[in-house]
């Protein structure tokens, strides 16, 4: 089965080793679908509804994802290349592995999920929420950043230039416990 097969809710199937290229997905929901070894290139989301589906080696490639939202979703070695993402919701969803090079992330959100590795490169973020999801390891390099809400996760390591934290938002707790990972020493 190919995307072309695809309704408007599409149930329990399984999408292996395929490249995507279309102009236009929107408004279907994918429910128990998995997506193996898929590349998604040169396409353009939106509207679409992903529950409890599972994205297994998967490249977004050149997409564009708008106000898409993946509901209990796993992410296991997913990249994000040159994408643009706009108004994404991940929710209640668990990330293995996932990567972000030269894409740019608009009004997204990671909404009480579990990640256990997310790196972030010659990307722009702005106004991207994290809320009361717990971060294991998130890895951010050579990014712009605006309003990068962290405050209300559990966040276990940050790695990256310092720099890269402009633009990020962090409770005071956070901050006390990046301070003393990184062995420093506060005196009043």
């Amino acid at each position: 089965m190919t995307l072309t097969d695809v309704t408007v809710d599409t149930k329990n199937q399984t999408f292996k080793g395929e490249t995507l290229t279309f102009n236009n997905l929107d408004n279907i929901t994918f429910t128990n679908c998995i997506f193996e070894r898929i590349t998604f290139s040169d396409l353009n989301i939106s509207n679409i509804k992903f529950i409890t589906c599972e994205f297994k080696n998967c490249i977004w490639d050149n997409v564009s994802i708008i106000k898409t939202d993946f509901y209990n979703s796993k992410f296991i070695n997913a990249s994000f290349n040159n994408s643009k993402l706009n108004k994404v919701i991940f929710d209640d969803s668990l990330v293995v592995t996932m990567d972000y090079l030269d894409s740019s992330l608009t009004e997204c959100e990671y909404k009480i999920s579990k990640i256990d590795d997310i790196r972030i490169t010659k990307s722009s973020l702005n106004n991207i929420k994290f809320t009361n999801s717990k971060i294991d390891n998130i890895e951010i390099y050579n990014n712009t950043c605006n309003e990068v809400y962290l405050y209300s996760s559990k966040i276990n390591t940050i790695m990256g230039d310092i720099n890269n934290l402009r633009g990020f938002y962090m409770s005071m707790e956070q901050i006390l416990d990046l301070i003393d990972k990184i062995g420093i020493n506060l005196h009043e």
